[in-house]
């Protein structure tokens, strides 16, 4: 009886990394005006924030369908194999109910459902964590357990370049992007444990990367790995690894670009990072 770890798109974990990683991931749909995009598969990340760019109203997601959830689940329990499934929080996207919904369907006996509290690499996270667990032999349940303690120290912090993502989604009021983008205030937010805030607004790209590299390097636990996570802006994402490598040469850092569902929130040039909290 093998472990089959089961992801949505909303990780953002690269397709090309299914096999590597040992993993399925289920995605998500993109609807920009009445065109339908498969997240990951019918649309990349350069034609997304192409799109994003120019597009005078956001785009929308769909969550995972129940009946995408129970093909995958009954294909594991034909194959013999358990289900460990890691989706994002129920406070972005629908998706985890699918899940749910799904397991109670085809029979939750051998399934088990994981609300990650988080969305992008803060999910990525808590997959390559139970990947390497279940190589390493661990069962199921002693999985399920590890992955539900240790989300609750997953951090994700994320510099935005601009607001007017932020206000076109409804998440701000324009006179506070307006203030913003004429102070140069660079805000931050943190996805922590399901819950989506500002904590911290520095002046200028380099003060704001600053602030991350200082959490990093305080708060993170580099044994469980870390991510560095951008919108379209390699560039950003270099230069905040170097910053955090400096003081930090052991380890090499996972480059990850972020995608529809925070990425249109977002939106292009946001650079940020993710990773455990140490205990």
């Amino acid at each position: 009886m093998a472990i089959r770890i089961i992801t949505d798109s909303t990780s953002d974990i690269p397709k090309a990394l299914e096999p590597e990683l040992g993993i399925e991931i289920l995605p998500l749909t993109l609807h920009f005006g009445e065109t339908e995009y498969r997240d990951g598969v019918d649309i990349g990340a350069a034609e997304f924030y192409r799109r994003l760019r120019e597009a005078k109203a956001l785009p929308t997601t769909s969550q995972v369908t129940v009946a995408a959830f129970e093909d995958a689940f009954r294909r594991a329990k034909e194959a013999g194999d358990e289900v460990l499934c890691a989706t994002i929080s129920p406070s972005f996207s629908g998706t985890y109910q699918s899940a749910c919904i799904a397991r109670e369907s085809v029979g939750p006996e051998g399934i088990t459902v994981i609300d990650s509290g988080s969305a992008s690499a803060g999910i990525a996270a808590l997959v390559y964590l139970m990947a390497r667990l279940r190589d390493e032999g661990r069962t199921a349940a002693e999985i399920a357990a590890v992955a539900e303690e240790k989300k609750k120290d997953v951090i994700l912090l994320v510099a935005l370049e601009e607001l007017r993502y932020l206000v076109m989604g409804g998440r701000l009021a324009a006179s506070s992007a307006f203030a913003g983008k004429v102070l140069g205030i660079k805000p931050i937010v943190s996805v922590d444990n399901g819950a989506l805030g500002v904590v911290h607004k520095a002046r200028g790209n380099a003060n704001a990367q600053k602030y991350l590299a200082q959490r990093v390097q305080e708060e993170a636990d580099l044994d469980l790995g870390l991510w560095i996570i951008h919108s379209d802006a390699p560039e950003e994402a270099q230069s905040l690894m170097t910053m955090v490598k400096k003081p930090l040469q052991r380890f090499k850092p996972i480059v990850q670009e972020l995608g529809v569902v925070i990425g249109t929130h977002a939106g292009p040039g946001a650079v940020g990072a993710v990773y455990f909290r140490k205990s």
